[in-house]
């Protein structure tokens, strides 16, 4: 519930920020960490300088190169300006979502939409996404114009979304169906993740989890006072909120980010392979789709993606449904609702923050194991909620902290892998996985979900959605076992210049036996 807050598209919820992800080519934005690497048309971009060099920007950065140390203080691996600012839109974004995301639920609800109509209508939105967000992907990676792309869509889902509150819209069915299901085509829920990603570099890609637990920290905070004000005042103010934290995010955006020019990259690249950099990836230009085919057709890609999709679905049923349980079922207030988000963040936030130790600890192929689990236990739970009870879901609730940081740094950290060995398609690859997760599993588990809560009722779709995940760990369990005995490396992909006597990913039970290499991981650094 806490994940998703960072696509507001609709009715959109954490999950869909998501959405993920990554980018770790000649990045748009890489001039900024590296000053000097920066040379000719791109001097002007020198870490500290995000405010084109001018204010405290130029005048820190200009103490810093006169202090005789010879480089500036960096914060993983960019410098502080550029780190807070992540930060903030990482905290603005979710904020902004908390406000209608969770909530546009309840909002169907009180219009009179049945649990089956809006199960379809936010099944259908996925279905549309499957198409638009690879597309918002290529062109960022085709034109290298991620910043124009990232604007275009924040301000197309925004607008829509604001629509639903026009009383002309929200009196029909069919114009609401109409106007959510064209919020979806402004959905490009990677860019962020892949600004982030490309910033942090491959060292420090493992530390994306402490930027992305600021979208937990306002999604979760923002969700309890979103409900207390739902309560008392309607949904006018979650709509006024959203307006202005989505046009405050904007404008920090289109402010604070630089342009990039392709001759700038290009330059970079040059220099790139000149000094010999490994880690570099070629731009999609100089990419090939067939790389993208031949990578999903592996056997180990397409059951991670296949896991992705079952993941998601279960998850919708969650991230949708669950306030129609809580308020029909079980008579809970819309406060509560807002609790239960907060809840979201109690392990969710450390595990964002230690990421790198768990993953360390687990391996990619026991935190994604770790994260159904959960999942497991805490739907199940909410079949043995009654109203007397209900208060109980805040407990179980806080067990999506562990279910979705385990699982989203897992599928950031496995995204990154992907780039690298599709040599390319920086926003491609993270948008593409997404669509398995925020399209193909959302719009399955959204619209069968939402099929069988009218049908069967509730306690029986989530005792159901708990079966499903349930085989699908099973299988995962299994195929990593067949996997470490046969061919002694995980189950998920890996870096390719990995193999499996080094890899600080293993499962845990395979470092019981090795000692696995802290470089592959990233581990902390000077």
């Amino acid at each position: 519930m806490s994940s998703d807050p960072g696509s507001h598209d609709g009715a959109v919820t954490e999950i869909e920020q998501d959405q993920i992800l990554r980018g770790n080519d000649e990045s748009l934005l890489e001039p900024l960490l590296r000053p000097e690497e920066a040379s000719g048309d791109g001097g002007e971009f020198r870490s500290g300088h995000l405010s084109q060099e001018t204010g405290e920007g130029a005048d820190r950065a200009a103490e810093e190169e006169g202090d005789g140390t010879g480089s500036p203080r960096l914060v993983d691996g960019m410098d502080p300006g550029t780190s807070l600012l992540l930060k903030s839109l990482y905290f603005l974004e979710a904020l902004a979502g908390s406000a209608w995301g969770r909530f546009g639920t309840v909002y169907y609800n009180v219009h009179g939409l049945t649990p089956q109509q809006i199960g379809l209508m936010l099944g259908l939105m996925p279905a549309v996404r499957a198409f638009s967000q690879p597309l918002w992907g290529y062109a960022a990676d085709r034109w290298r114009c991620r910043k124009a792309v990232y604007l275009i869509t924040k301000c197309g889902s925004t607008v829509v979304v604001l629509m639903l509150a026009l009383p002309a819209v929200y009196h029909s069915w069919i114009r609401m169906l109409l106007v959510t299901l064209s919020s979806a085509v402004f959905s490009s829920s990677g860019v962020l993740d892949a600004y982030t990603l490309d910033l942090l570099g491959k060292e420090n890609r493992i530390r994306y989890g402490r930027y992305r637990l600021w979208s937990s920290v306002s999604w979760g905070l923002g969700a309890v006072a979103m409900g207390s004000v739902t309560d008392r005042w309607g949904f006018e103010p979650n709509f006024a909120a959203f307006g202005v934290l989505s046009i405050v995010n904007v404008a920090l955006v289109a402010w604070k980010i630089p342009d990039i020019n392709m001759k700038a990259e290009d330059d970079r690249g040059e220099e790139g392979d000149e000094e010999g950099d490994g880690g570099d990836i070629p731009v999609a230009n100089e990419a090939h789709i067939s790389d993208l085919f031949r990578l999903a057709l592996r056997p180990r890609v397409a059951a991670f993606m296949i896991q992705v999709i079952v993941i998601g679905g279960g998850m919708a049923t969650v991230e949708r449904l669950l306030f129609l349980y809580l308020v029909n079922d079980l008579g809970s207030s819309t406060l509560l609702c807002g609790l239960s988000v907060l809840s979201n963040v109690i392990f969710e936030l450390p595990i964002f923050w230690y990421a790198q130790h768990f993953m360390h600890i687990l391996g990619r192929d026991g935190m994604f194991a770790v994260s159904m689990l959960c999942f497991v236990v805490r739907v199940y739970g909410y079949t043995l909620l009654t109203p007397s009870v209900r208060w109980l879901i805040l407990p179980l609730e806080a067990l999506h902290g562990v279910t979705f940081a385990c699982f989203w740094v897992t599928l950031t950290d496995v995204t990154k892998s992907l780039i690298i060995e599709a040599k390319g398609w920086s926003t491609t690859i993270p948008t593409g996985v997404q669509m398995l997760y925020n399209a193909v599993g959302v719009c399955l588990g959204s619209v069968l979900g939402g099929w069988a809560m009218k049908e069967y009722g509730s306690r029986e779709m989530y005792r159901a959605v708990a079966l499903i995940v349930c085989i699908n760990l099973g299988l995962h369990v299994v195929g990593l076992i067949t996997s470490r005995l046969l061919f002694r490396r995980g189950f998920l992909p890996e870096d390719s210049k990995e193999t499996p006597d080094n890899d600080a990913t293993d499962s845990f039970a395979d470092s019981m036996l090795q000692e696995p290499d802290n470089d592959a991981l990233g581990q902390d650094s000077p």
